[in-house]
Formats: structure tokens, C-alpha cells, sequence
């Protein structure tokens, strides 16, 4: 089964953070049974674009998205990253019907609510 995953975090406010979870998923596929790619959209000059072409290049049988944000995590900031994870999620369905599977820290904090 081919993988795609990807990394939809851009926010450098700090420093940029390296997809830790989405990196241990893919050193532990068994590459033979389920060739795998990462896309890390944070340097990406056009996300959205990245994903069509990786999703048209790959053809994936499975799509897995980890969601690390979904704000700023400052009480002072009125910061929200849904509607473009929403955008991320409309790009990955105009270009496949391979099954979302979502992870990551923001996704475990409030599944219902994002779903």
C-alpha cells in the first residue's frame, strides 16, 4: 500500500519544529510493503500546489495528516490555523479519495472538535 504522509505546519513563530511524529511513522513502515513519502509544507513557497503534485506523483492508497496546531497557544493571540488546515484537507480531496488518516499532537487534543 502506497503512504503518503504529510506535515501541514508552517509556523515559525520561534523556531521551525521538524516532523518528529510523522518521521518515526515512516522509519518504522516496512518500505517494502508500503512505499512511503513525506511532504513537510513548512518551507513550501506554494502548499497547496505541493500537495496536488505530490499526491499526483505518488497516487497514494493511504494519506496520513498530522496536525500539530491549531492555534497559537498564547491566550493573547487570536491566531487560528483551522481554516487552513481546512484548505490543506480541500487540496488532499480534490486530488484523492485515498483514506485521511489524521495524528498529531493538535488532532489528539481535540479530535471531535477538528473532525
Amino acid at each position: 500500500m502506497k503512504v503518503l504522509l504529510i506535515y501541514p505546519n508552517r509556523v515559525r513563530t520561534f523556531m521551525p519544529v521538524g516532523p518528529i511524529g510523522m518521521a518515526y511513522v515512516l522509519g518504522n513502515l516496512d518500505r517494502e510493503r508500503h512505499p512511503a513519502k513525506a511532504l513537510d509544507l513548512m518551507f513550501q513557497d506554494s502548499p497547496l500546489q505541493a500537495i496536488r503534485e505530490t499526491i499526483r506523483e505518488v497516487q497514494p492508497e493511504i494519506i496520513g495528516l498530522s496536525i500539530r496546531n491549531f492555534d497559537e497557544l498564547d491566550m493573547t493571540s487570536r491566531v487560528c490555523y483551522l481554516p487552513e488546515l481546512k484548505e490543506v484537507v480541500g487540496a488532499i480531496r480534490e486530488s484523492s479519495q485515498a483514506p485521511l488518516v489524521l495524528g498529531g499532537v493538535g488532532f489528539t487534543v481535540m479530535p471531535r472538535q477538528l473532525m
